[in-house]
């Protein structure tokens, strides 16, 4: 092998896409964002940062939600959820019969 041969080097990248937004995922990435959406989100990034988690639990994102002033004001809709969802949740949630 010749050391002294030169081994051309792409510079630059050929890609197009729009630069990464810290804090964005790439779903939401030019998706339109309601202010309760933005507020969300930037609530519990802040969260994740100060608390040094990255993946919070189910009940600490609850707790955040709570703080945010959101309450259950009804019973949930099940019938928005789909079918298979709401199939899964029901069978592990209700009570067994005894015959």
């Amino acid at each position: 092998m010749c050391k002294d041969r030169l081994i051309p080097v792409a510079t630059k990248r050929r890609s197009r896409r729009k630069a990464f937004t810290p804090g964005m995922s790439s779903a939401t990435i030019g998706a339109e964002l309601s202010q309760d959406d933005v507020e969300f989100g930037l609530t519990i990034d802040r969260y994740k940062r100060e608390n040094n988690r990255p993946f919070p639990t189910w009940s600490e994102v609850l707790a955040i939600v709570r703080a945010l002033g959101y309450r259950k004001v009804a019973e949930p809709d099940l019938k928005k959820l789909h079918p298979k969802n709401v199939r899964a949740l029901l069978k592990d949630r209700m009570p067994v019969k005894m015959s």
